[in-house]
């Protein structure tokens, strides 16, 4: 038997390669999930259409999510924080300058991720130890499981689709113009090394007899109560029709041992504290980076020696277009990321930076709200003039340009428990080049249509954009905490590491798919070994 620790992401990544094998898995999850009352409230939304719906029920869905210019504290789903409840053990003493957000609910982040899928470039991972075609199948096949809005467009000479492109989503009215706009500056932008297209999302825009295609209500960033936008909880109901597959939820893991040719896990119920252990052949840990990393340390009994979270650090700058865009806080629409803008100069950096780009919200509002204060009602009779005008860019770096955290796993032998501590490890050049990037966008505004607010570029905790890894990586001959190509700590023969606690580095730009393809390389590989 093959153990799956976690339903995020990796973990289901890592058992699609499995049961494609004809291998049985088990998966271990925690399983947290939606409260029974909000879940039938969301069952009855989706049995109407959008205009049907009571404003009592809009509410409960969206939920008391505060925005300002700095972006969400903290984005729920449906209303509700069950992504990100942790058992009491597993709950790390934060550093107030980073955000770690670890999930034990089923579906993991992508309960509440904003559903980008982009592929790695090959220029940003050249120091891990496989390559962009050691991925490649894993990323077709993953892309057979996820829905994918897409195009082909510009994106395709960096980025590569990996599936035949589908219906795409029906951009914004804002967005069609700024594409327009930013189409007749093509050269010009490509010679300033941009390169721009359509947002690919993990969306369904079509209905049909499994699932119900986007319907542009514009709630996408509080939750979708038609399951369009995907969460990896969609392909464990799938996969859990296989006579291969048992899934065991409201187990929270504690620690494994290899001995004798097997891997014995030490768990406890996450409702109580009742104990079980389970042996398997072999291990694959998912349960995402802070929680892989207590586990492992814990079980190797590595006290007082920190590791190191990498982050692919994330920034928020407002641009204003030069153009306006009439009505758009009454359009149908999805509120998902627009566009996709890539820049890569390498007289500048060796690594691209991704921005994606989002026109209007209703956060926006309640941002210029937050950032105005008591003059806001003055600005109330201009609103639709600032908002007809308003993209929000989000760029994220490599994380050699950003900052990490300091994992240290401490061990108290007074009362025999462990606590994991977070230390914030800024890098000095950060802060430096996100201000370069925000006067890059200066300079080319004429060509952009549009001129960012630089006073208002904003750089976000460590953490904050979920993007991070990076501390057991993957070398070809590992050393102390490191990984092999497969996933195993050095020491480790059958536990493979397959979230992205094993990634040399981190690249800018959506992780998900990348986590996904590569855990189901690992657990594929593995069984080659």
């Amino acid at each position: 038997m093959n153990i799956v620790i976690g339903s995020g992401p990796a973990g289901i990544g890592a058992a699609l390669a499995l049961l494609e094998q004809n291998l049985t898995v088990t998966i271990l999850d925690s399983g947290e999930d939606l409260e029974a009352e909000k879940r039938l409230r969301i069952s009855r939304m989706a049995q109407m259409e959008p205009e049907e719906w009571c404003q009592g029920d809009i509410n409960n869905l969206k939920g008391s999510v505060s925005a300002s210019v700095k972006g969400v504290s903290q984005k729920l789903a449906f209303g509700s924080d069950f992504p990100y409840r942790r058992p009491q053990e597993f709950k790390p003493a934060n550093s107030s300058t980073i955000d770690l957000w670890s999930s034990f609910a089923k579906g993991g982040l992508t309960n509440v991720w904003g559903a980008s899928l982009l592929p790695y470039h090959h220029r940003d991972i050249q120091d891990w130890p496989i390559t962009i075609q050691d991925l490649e199948s894993s990323y077709k096949k993953i892309l057979s499981w996820i829905p994918m809005s897409s195009v082909e467009d510009d994106l395709l000479k960096d980025f590569p689709l990996y599936t035949q492109a589908n219906v795409p989503l029906k951009p914004s009215w804002q967005a069609t113009q700024w594409l327009r706009d930013l189409n007749e500056s093509k050269s010009d932008l490509s010679k300033a090394g941009f390169t721009f297209g359509r947002s690919r999302l993990a969306v369904t825009t079509d209905s049909n007899t499994d699932s119900v295609g986007c319907k542009y209500c514009t709630l996408c960033m509080y939750g979708c109560p038609y399951e369009s936008i995907y969460k990896t909880s969609i392909t464990l109901d799938a996969i859990r029709k296989n006579k291969n597959l048992t899934y065991i939820p409201n187990i929270v893991v504690k620690n494994l041992k290899e001995e004798n040719g097997k891997v014995i896990i030490q768990t406890r119920s996450r409702t109580g504290n009742k104990s079980r252990s389970f042996s398997a052949e072999r291990v694959f840990v998912g349960s995402g980076v802070v929680p892989t990393a207590k586990i492992m340390l814990g079980s190797m009994k590595v006290f007082n020696e920190p590791v190191f979270v990498q982050d692919s650090q994330h920034f928020i700058l407002p641009l204003v277009r030069y153009t306006r865009t009439k009505g758009v806080s009454e359009e149908k629409l999805f509120t998902l990321a627009q566009l996709f803008i890539e820049h890569f100069d390498e007289s500048i950096d060796s690594h691209s930076t991704i921005f994606q780009a989002y026109t209007y919200n209703d956060f926006y509002t309640e941002a210029l709200k937050n950032l105005l204060g008591p003059f806001f009602s003055l600005a109330k009779p201009i609103l639709p003039l600032i908002l007809g005008r308003l993209v929000i860019l989000q760029g994220y770096l490599h994380s050699s340009l950003s900052g990490r955290a300091k994992l240290t796993l401490r061990h108290s032998y007074q009362n025999e428990s462990e606590n994991l501590m977070i230390e914030a490890v800024k890098n000095p050049i950060t802060a430096k080049v996100v201000e370069k990037q925000g006067r890059l966008l200066w300079e080319n505004r004429k060509y952009l249509k549009a001129f960012p607010l630089l006073p208002l570029n904003n750089l976000s905790k460590i953490g904050h954009g979920n993007h991070y890894g990076g501390t057991f990586p993957m070398k070809k001959k590992p050393g102390h905490l490191e990984s092999d190509t497969l996933g195993r700590i050095k020491g480790w023969n059958r536990v493979h590491l397959v979230d992205s606690s094993t990634f040399t580095s981190i690249p800018p730009g959506p992780i998900v798919l990348s986590i996904m393809s590569n855990a189901y390389r690992i657990a594929k590989t593995s069984m080659l070994t």
